[in-house]
């Protein structure tokens, strides 16, 4: 909750609207609150933030109950394996255990543009990795967060309508 708070601060008026909203539903939430965000179907960035906002341990408790049982529907008794993506190591972040830090003078800055992120997404699909984790520090160049996001959505529905023609 405070990252949240932290990052999108107290003028965001949707931010306002939401924490007025869900603060008084946070202790009835149940089991039926917890589907729709955990299993990703049709999620609002209010159904992930109230997520989060979350401090009762029992609500704690059936979270991740419910969470523990998408994972083994999803995956199953198996090791799942993520090919980072790293895309840029720009960060505005102090974090003593990262590598990313702003302080760290060592760092060679880098940050992939939309072509590039495509080509590096190309390589990793091509040796045979399903899921890719994007790797970014927390500052951002030009479009803010959308920057790594714009090429990958692009890049995904290309590449399932070219799928989905060809079968």
């Amino acid at each position: 909750m405070r990252w949240i708070r932290r990052r999108f601060g107290s003028t965001s008026l949707r931010l306002k609207g939401f924490w007025k909203n869900i603060r008084p539903k946070i202790g009835s939430m149940s089991g039926t609150y917890w589907i729709k965000p955990v299993h990703c179907r049709d999620s609002r960035f209010e159904d992930v933030a109230g997520l989060m906002a979350v401090h009762s341990q029992d609500l704690l408790d059936e979270l991740f109950h419910t969470a523990k049982s998408v994972k083994e529907e999803i995956y199953g008794n198996r090791i799942v394996l993520f090919a980072p993506l790293y895309i840029s190591n720009l960060c505005s972040n102090e974090c003593p255990y990262c590598a990313f830090r702003r302080s760290n003078k060592e760092a060679i800055r880098r940050a992939l543009n939309p072509d590039e992120i495509r080509q590096e997404t190309k390589i990793l699909l091509r040796q045979g990795h399903k899921r890719v984790l994007m790797v970014a520090g927390e500052a951002y160049p030009g479009s803010g967060i959308d920057y790594g996001w714009n090429p990958l959505t692009r890049f995904t529905v290309r590449k399932r309508m070219a799928a989905a023609f060809a079968g």
